[in-house]
């Protein structure tokens, strides 16, 4: 009796001990499964879709994990850095890619560091970006133009702003390529043409150049093309004017 006890005792805990290698195996079949790149990949485009954009970052980690040489989302991470502000991160890993991406990747490149130098406030390293990508894409250069006029001017650089500026309106397709620009008078879909000339007209402004600043909001008044942007800097042009004649009259 006692005999056989031990053998049923052993039958018993030679199938459990079989069970739980079962479900170990189940277990790390899953985990494996759920590490599988397109498993990841699924997870990374739904966390996008839903913007839950640090939940996307994370599975594009575990991408790159398994192999650090898929570049689209090693460029997919970039732009995730970029959205979530993380400037510096955006930059590195732009770095890291920019050596070995084909032509279109490197416009895309250099230009998520340029607006990612921009958005740090570091506007040296925006324009240099910003001038490369002039090179890199010539039909982006009115686009690369303005937005360098814009930095100088950010970064106290009167002088050379007004410069960019002046290219910008010198090109012939200056005025029917067509920029979006958003204000807290709303958002404005105008040429660069005036775009530039509006930049130009409020430095002017500022500047207490008030003759040269109706000149030229005179010109984008003749263009007969709604810029709100340039309304309001008019409605300034005139605060300023009588402020000046108050001032004058003391």
């Amino acid at each position: 009796m006692l005999g056989n006890y031990f053998v049923l005792n052993y039958k018993f805990m030679g199938t459990k001990f079989s069970f739980f290698i079962l479900i170990a195996m189940v277990f790390v079949a899953c985990t494996n499964d759920t590490k599988s790149p397109d498993v990841l990949q699924s997870k990374m485009a739904k966390a996008i879709s839903y913007n839950d954009y640090y939940t996307a970052i994370y599975y594009a980690h575990e991408l790159l994990d398994l192999d650090n040489k898929v570049d689209s989302t090693a460029f997919q991470l970039v732009e995730l850095y970029l959205i979530t502000k993380n400037y510096a991160g955006a930059i590195k890993m732009a770095n890291e890619l920019l050596p070995n991406a084909n032509a279109e990747r490197q416009k895309q490149l250099w230009k998520i560091k340029a607006d990612a130098f921009s958005k740090s406030r570091d506007y040296a390293s925006a324009i240099t970006a910003y001038d490369t990508l002039v090179h890199l894409d010539k039909d982006k250069e009115l686009d690369c133009l303005y937005e360098i006029g814009v930095l100088y001017f950010q970064g106290r650089s009167i002088q050379k702003g007004m410069e960019a500026m002046q290219k910008v309106i010198a090109n012939p397709l200056s005025r029917t390529t067509m920029t979006t620009i958003r204000s807290d008078w709303g958002e404005d879909k105008v040429p660069y043409y005036l775009a530039a000339l509006n930049y130009i007209g409020y430095v002017q402004i500022e500047t207490k150049k008030f003759l040269e600043a109706e000149a030229i909001y005179e010109e984008i008044v003749q263009a007969k093309i709604p810029f709100k942007l340039a309304e309001g800097n008019m409605k300034l042009l005139e605060q300023r004017k009588a402020q000046l004649t108050k001032q004058a009259a003391k």
